[in-house]
Parts: structure tokens; sequence; C-alpha cells
């Protein structure tokens, strides 16, 4: 059996992006990733560990400096309820975090489901006081999801189910 390589085809004319090829290659281990990211998270079967698991999978998903996922009182209040980050990083495990511009600016959104991204705080058109905030926890470029709980439903265990 003759095997055909890439010199053979693009001697006859059939050309190789190599960067699509690369880019494919690329997505294919993303894909990857993503998916067993995906099944360590859906073997959890408590919430704290569904939180820590989604932050440590979603740091390498990403190689992110930090991954936090915050909770979110009433008052506008934050607390950070799980964390993953290097080791150069400051934690901001435990904190609670409370700013009057957060909760102006970014509540409603938040609440919406709105994603936010920006690859530098100090250049993507932020309000001082949200660049204050995020620089005093080393935070230079970020993303925020917002995972939503519906008001119907519950995260704790229902008794009546077991």
């Amino acid at each position: 059996m003759h095997r055909i390589d890439r010199a053979e085809l693009e001697g006859k004319g059939y050309g190789c992006n190599h960067a699509s090829t690369d880019q494919s290659k690329d997505q294919s281990i993303q894909d990857r990733q993503l998916a067993l990211s995906i099944l360590r998270i859906a073997k959890s079967f408590n919430i704290p560990e569904i939180l820590n698991t989604t932050v440590q999978e979603t740091h390498r998903f990403l190689n992110a400096e930090r991954t936090i996922i915050c909770q979110f009182a009433s008052d506008g209040s934050a607390s950070v309820v799980a964390e993953s980050i290097n080791e150069d990083r400051l934690s901001m495990l435990g904190q609670k975090i409370y700013d009057p511009c957060l909760v102006q600016e970014w509540r409603q959104a938040f609440t919406d489901g709105r994603v936010h991204t920006a690859a530098d705080i100090y250049t993507s058109g932020l309000s001082p006081c949200y660049i204050d905030l995020l620089a005093q926890f080393q935070i230079r470029a970020n993303v925020v999801a917002p995972i939503l709980q519906l008001p119907s439903t519950s995260l704790e265990p229902n008794p009546q189910e077991s």
C-alpha cells in the first residue's frame, strides 16, 4: 500500500494550509480539554466540590493566572467562594468584596447574564473605581461570566427525594 505524504500532495497541486492545519489541531486539543473539564465537573456531587472543580478546570483550560467564583449577596457584596490561582498571585479566597461602583456598574448586567471581557483593564473603558478594585487584586485582564441560579431552583438537596 502506497502512503501519500504532504510533499507528494503539494507536488501535485494539492497545497496544504499549514496555519489552518495547526489551528485545527489546536482547536481539537482545546475541544478535548474542554470535554475532559466538563466530565470532571460532572463527576462532582456537592456544590463546593463542583465550584472548586470548575475554577480548577477553567484555570487550566484558559491558562489564566486566576479563576474565581463569587457569590453575590442581595446588598451587592460578593464573597469569593472558589479560587484557582498561580503561585505568584495573592489569594482572594474567602474575601468579602463590597464596592458601590461594582454594584452600580455591573449588577444588572450580571443579573442579565452578560459576559464581560477586558484584555487590559487600563485600556478597556472601565470606570476608575472598577479599575482600582481589580488592580488591588493584581488583575490586569479579566473575563466575567455570571453563573445564575434560577429563583425556582435550589442547590440544596431535597430530603424528600432521598
